[in-house]
């Protein structure tokens, strides 16, 4: 029944192609003088020059952020987080090369594929003799530690949010990295992650991007005790806010 709908799908998607509903509309988009246009160079300057890369530092500029930072309060909360006994510094583990295979056969064949076209199925399916190659290199990177370029480089695609469609500003850039730097940034993470749940560094309201928490948990947790304020007869004040480009304007220093 399975390979009957799979079968079933891709031939339905082949008679789809052949007879298209309607013609595709060329993409415009105000160019830098203000003019529409659907020369996809320009369209793609617009997107790289006036929105993407430039509108994080106009907005670190309206923010006004200061480098001068004051770690002490930081480092004051950390060390207290610390025993004698334990390691101050975090540092990355090397990577097994069981590990590694655990984590390339896994990989989704489905997800897309970053700049260097490396398609995650020619990975899965060349594991068992890349492995140890790839052990081999993701170890040099981390002994070394600069990150080779190659492996920051992000496809980029904009997709539209809502309001006008050739306004740059409704657009939201997802950026898909090669499947070989996230395999690493796995690695990373999953080590990071358990550092600073061993010395209990995370808040316990904070509930993205952590295991076994997500949005549907921080609800639960902010109507109960909403629910137990009012049985209290206690006033309820919510403030919600909405950061702009809140992940590209991280201070790397203070991270």
């Amino acid at each position: 029944m399975v390979k009957y709908s799979k079968a079933f799908k891709k031939f339905s998607k082949c008679i789809h192609s052949l007879n298209p509903s309607q013609q595709v509309k060329p993409y415009e988009l105000l160019n830098e003088d203000g003019v529409k246009t659907n020369n996809v160079s320009d369209i793609c300057n617009v997107f790289n020059n006036k929105f993407f890369t430039s509108c994080v530092e106009n907005l670190r500029t309206d923010r006004c952020m200061s480098k001068n930072h004051d770690y002490a309060k930081l480092t004051q909360f950390v060390q207290k987080k610390f025993t004698k006994s334990e390691q101050v510094k975090f540092s990355i583990p090397p990577v097994t090369i069981n590990g590694l295979f655990y984590e390339m056969v896994k990989l989704d064949i489905n997800k897309s594929t970053g700049s260097d076209n490396i398609k995650p199925k020619i990975l899965k399916l060349s594991t068992p003799f890349i492995t140890s190659s790839l052990t081999y290199i993701f170890n040099r990177i981390i002994d070394k530690s600069p990150l080779p370029s190659v492996l920051k480089n992000a496809r980029v695609t904009p997709v539209f949010k809502g309001g006008e469609k050739f306004m740059a500003t409704n657009y939201r850039p997802i950026s898909v990295l090669p499947v070989l730097s996230k395999l690493l940034e796995k690695h990373v993470s999953k080590h990071l992650y358990d550092y600073l749940k061993r010395l209990d560094l995370l808040h316990p309201a904070q509930s993205g991007f952590r295991q076994e928490l997500s949005c549907q948990t921080a609800l639960i947790n902010i109507i109960d005790k909403w629910i137990q304020d009012m049985s209290d007869d206690d006033i309820n004040l919510a403030v919600l806010l909405d950061f702009k480009k809140a992940f590209d304007v991280v201070d790397h220093d203070i991270l």
